[in-house]
């Protein structure tokens, strides 16, 4: 989580600086996967859900009460451009040892943890392939944001000037 890094440092932390643990990383070689969302906007309703629901992974879809939000198009895209830089900042921090892997891609359908990704994440960390790796969890955000975003429209429309335009469907 981009904005907990700096508490793997001791009790004060430059805001930009690169969090002792990375550096340590880099010293020992250590095989680095760092696990992000590409699309920005789902990772800011899932956060945000995630919050007002004071539940961060569950495997009981009815733990989660509130299922729905509505955003401020003023405010969502100044946090979208930040959520951008922390995530380039940490790609940076990483350099190119570090194995990133889209969260979207990590799933399949069916709960599990996608074969071919699997396998990749057991090559980069020097393991054995595992069989398979179920994973049982209830998502925060539903695929298709309009079942979440109460004001979708209003988004999609103040989304659509701006670099975050694919991250709402068209229509």
């Amino acid at each position: 989580k981009y904005n907990s890094l700096h508490n793997l440092d001791g009790p004060w932390h430059a805001p930009r600086r690169k969090p002792r643990l990375i550096e340590v990383a880099a010293d020992q070689d250590v095989a680095v996967i760092q696990l992000v969302r590409s699309n920005l906007l789902k990772r800011h309703v899932s956060s945000r859900l995630a919050a007002m629901n004071d539940t961060y992974r569950t495997t009981d879809p009815d733990a989660l009460e509130v299922t729905t939000l509505t955003l401020t198009p003023e405010v969502l895209v100044p946090t979208l451009r930040e959520q951008q830089r922390q995530m380039e900042l940490v790609r940076g921090w990483l350099g190119p040892r570090a194995l990133e892997v889209a969260y979207e891609d990590l799933w399949t359908a069916d709960t599990g943890v996608d074969r071919a990704v699997l396998d990749l994440l057991c090559a980069h960390v020097g393991i054995e392939p595992v069989a398979s790796l179920e994973v049982e969890v209830a998502t925060q955000t539903h695929d298709d944001l309009r079942h979440v975003i109460e004001n979708y429209d209003e988004i999609a429309e103040h989304l659509a000037t701006t670099e975050f335009a694919h991250l709402v469907a068209p229509g």
